[in-house]
């Protein structure tokens, strides 16, 4: 009813969680472009069966706009995966169609959190209460941004929360858009909140 009439819907290659488990982009108009990033498992499991991740591409235009999920609980998996993204995405700032430059929007669940949103002492809250002690996740944001790929930190640095776990793994790096708003404020119920980028 609201004129979004496309859906690229991903399910990674190796899913234990069901056929209907993965990544999607909607949109109102058709991309130009679309693309499935699969990465590997990396030796994850559930229920003994190998879980990878994806990532979903599309183009629209000169702007690339790419959504993923990364591994919850397998540092090595998601390291590994945060290079598979790292290296796609530099392959994609190496295309330029007559000297126009893409833009890219990078987005989605890293499964870690950004240290620059937080002080001192919300770290060690957030250690305190975390599953692994004292093992709060940095390794993928930190990687991004080291990469500075799209910039050194997300547009939504500052953002502290957006899922039940009361700490925000939810990220967005951009070249294009510069600014965000969360549009819900309970974060106790949801595993997720939607991000609002312009």
């Amino acid at each position: 009813d609201n004129g979004y009439n496309y859906i690229l819907f991903a399910n990674p290659t190796e899913c234990p969680w069901g056929h209907n488990w993965g990544n999607c982009i909607i949109t109102k108009t058709k991309p130009d472009f679309y693309d499935v990033l699969q990465m590997k498992s990396y030796g994850k499991t559930a229920f003994e069966e190998p879980e990878s991740r994806n990532m979903v591409v599309i183009k629209m235009g000169n702007e690339y706009i790419c959504t993923t999920h990364l591994d919850n609980n397998n540092v090595i998996s998601r390291t590994n995966q945060t290079k598979e993204i790292i290296k796609y995405i530099k392959n994609i700032k190496n295309i330029k169609k007559m000297g126009i430059k893409n833009k890219i929007t990078l987005m989605g669940d890293f499964n870690a959190i950004n240290r620059d949103s937080y002080t001192k002492e919300e770290l060690q809250i957030l250690r305190e209460l975390n599953i692994n002690k004292n093992e709060l996740p940095f390794d993928s944001i930190d990687m991004i941004n080291k990469s500075n790929i799209l910039g050194k930190k997300p547009i939504n640095t500052g953002q502290k929360y957006d899922s039940l776990f009361q700490k925000c793994v939810t990220h967005v790096y951009s070249s294009k858009y510069k600014n965000n708003v969360m549009i819900l404020t309970d974060a106790t119920d949801m595993d997720h909140q939607p991000l609002f980028i312009w």
